[in-house]
């Protein structure tokens, strides 16, 4: 069983119906794995929704989405870890943005897989990720 947290782009890819990540996400479903969001997702997804010329419906499709999935706050521990990362990548000249710093942080603190395709997560140390929308692409 893994326990997963859902980057932005892959919860838009689920409510995109994108092919591969809802195959996966079927496959992982029967295996017993979790899947849950932090917070800073979810602002960016009500964010995107809002912007949208279809707000209400986008809002009211997020809402349901995420009902069902656990979401994690940013709390000291978690604030720590981003200071962390944040100087981490900062002594390196990688640049990281702080979304990702915090997702990376949230994942870190409590050993879950971050699902993205989002490059900035490759270079954090000490998380796992996995791109689903990988087989899309390739």
């Amino acid at each position: 069983m893994t326990n997963y947290l859902l980057d932005t782009d892959h919860l838009i890819g689920l409510i995109g119906s994108e092919k591969p990540i809802i195959d996966r996400l079927r496959k992982s479903v029967k295996a017993g794995d979790r899947f849950s969001i932090c917070v800073t997702v979810l602002g960016e997804l009500y964010w995107f929704a809002k912007s949208t010329a279809q707000m209400d419906t986008n809002t009211a499709c997020l809402t349901e989405l995420v009902a069902e999935l656990p979401v994690f706050d940013m709390d000291r521990g978690a604030a720590e870890i981003v200071g962390e990362i944040l100087l981490e990548h900062g002594s390196l000249g990688v640049p990281i943005s702080r979304p990702a710093a915090e997702v990376s942080a949230i994942a870190r603190q409590r050993r879950l897989v971050v699902l993205s395709s989002d490059p900035d997560f490759r270079s954090v140390r000490d998380i796992r990720v996995e791109d689903w929308r990988a087989a899309e692409r390739g």
